[in-house]
């Protein structure tokens, strides 16, 4: 980027009107500068469509059960990172099935 084009964008941020229409233009097509009505509405579209999806997508967790590297590097100092016990793990694990029941899929 150029330094032209650099203080023509920060007019731009300033909500100052610059005189090079084919800059203005190109940022426009490119969906760089939008009517803040117009983003408000692809904004509450996007969302709605989400709120649509969402309870087709399928759920994802994924649980770290540690944090351990096998790297063994002698500067390291992150040596405190400890496997969870597994009584834990298990106990998230029958939160989920209760959580999900009925919902998760072979």
């Amino acid at each position: 980027m150029s330094v032209a084009d650099a203080e023509k964008l920060e007019l731009i941020r300033k909500d100052e009107k610059i005189s090079d229409h084919e800059f203005t233009r190109e940022l426009t097509e490119k969906g760089y500068l939008i009517e803040e009505s117009e983003e408000s509405r692809l904004y509450r579209n996007r969302y709605l469509d989400f709120i649509d999806s969402r309870d087709k997508d399928e759920i994802q967790i994924f649980f770290v059960t540690n944090y351990s590297c096998n790297f063994a590097c002698t500067y390291c100092y992150q040596d405190q990172y400890n496997i969870l016990i597994r009584s834990l793990i298990m106990r998230l694990l029958m939160h989920f099935s209760v959580m999900f029941k009925g919902i998760c899929r072979a």
